[in-house]
């Protein structure tokens, strides 16, 4: 699995109102989001006087202003089920690899408790993801469909997607699926993601710290 930043809101480089304008082509990407709290309470000289101010007010719930950061990431080598756990969150968008047009690799994601479960189990897995990649090159071949093919393929084939999400959707995403009840391999994304945003906007997700840790 991998999970890369494509693209993250930032500050224009020039022209910005005198209030702000010392931020201007900054990559902190929680600049944006104290200035739209600021406009709220018309606080907007105050600009990074203090210390902790977007902490303060998530903590508090007020989560609005930080919608009006959106990240992307490019998430690689998931399985199809985890997928779909993806696109259930909203808001967001996603764009992702189709079965449609793209013929199906060789690739599959090994859960851990089968990869280190008994052999007899092991091989029962592999033979049966092995059988229908074999059944769905077969029927490519004859010349069905890859979008009628791909029925027979199993839930852990591999797949690629670009997600974006704002800030606030990534926080609530993250409060799920950093969670030890959710699935394993969503989780794992989940720490990734988590990763990412503590570097890039370390004081609107340092609240769920804790949580990641549980979760690692």
């Amino acid at each position: 699995m991998r999970v890369t930043l494509l693209a993250y809101t930032q500050l224009v480089d020039k022209g910005l109102p005198e209030d702000i304008a010392s931020w201007e082509g900054s990559t902190d990407a929680t600049i944006l989001p104290e200035f739209a709290f600021r406009v709220c309470t018309d606080t907007t000289e105050r600009m990074g006087e203090d210390q902790g101010f977007l902490e303060n007010w998530i903590s508090q719930g007020h989560e609005t202003p930080i919608e009006h950061v959106q990240f992307t990431f490019l998430i690689e080598d998931i399985s199809r089920v985890t997928s779909h756990q993806l696109v259930r969150h909203r808001i967001a968008s996603f764009s992702q690899e189709s079965q449609r047009y793209v013929s199906e690799g060789s690739g599959n994601v090994i859960p851990e408790s089968i990869r280190m479960g008994p052999e007899h189990l092991r091989t029962l897995y592999f033979d049966a993801v092995n059988r229908t990649r074999q059944v769905y090159d077969e029927l490519v071949r004859g010349g069905i469909r890859m979008e009628d093919a791909r029925y027979v393929l199993t839930g852990s084939s591999l797949t690629r997607m670009v997600v974006s999400m704002n800030l606030r959707s990534l926080r609530n995403f993250l409060r799920l699926r950093l969670d030890k009840s959710a699935q394993w391999e969503i989780r794992e994304v989940a720490q990734h993601i988590y990763m990412i945003l503590n570097e890039k906007a370390p004081q609107a997700v340092k609240d769920l710290y804790p949580l990641w840790l549980k979760s690692v």
